[in-house]
């Protein structure tokens, strides 16, 4: 399966430890395989969708946000707390 970016809800979550997700939150990241239906991807790949974002918009900020970070001068007046 093809793609690294993606964004969906959790569906579920380790049974021990204190993971940082519950079932039903909002999620956005990359993981190998990341077209398919469903993604098993790591904590630490995973980020909160913003409030008010679709599903779509924040799916493409993971890569394209990153590009956009790397390829433009320094931008001090960006907030970027949500990734």
């Amino acid at each position: 399966m093809t793609g690294s970016e993606f964004s969906g809800e959790i569906l579920a979550v380790p049974s021990t430890g204190n993971p940082k997700y519950k079932v039903g939150d909002k999620v956005f990241g990359a993981a190998q395989g990341a077209y398919a239906t469903k993604v098993c991807a790591e904590e630490k790949v995973l980020h909160p969708v913003p409030e008010g974002w679709s599903y779509e918009d924040a799916a493409g900020l993971y890569v394209t946000g990153m590009f956009f970070l790397q390829s433009s001068p320094p931008l001090n007046s960006i907030s970027l707390s949500f990734i």
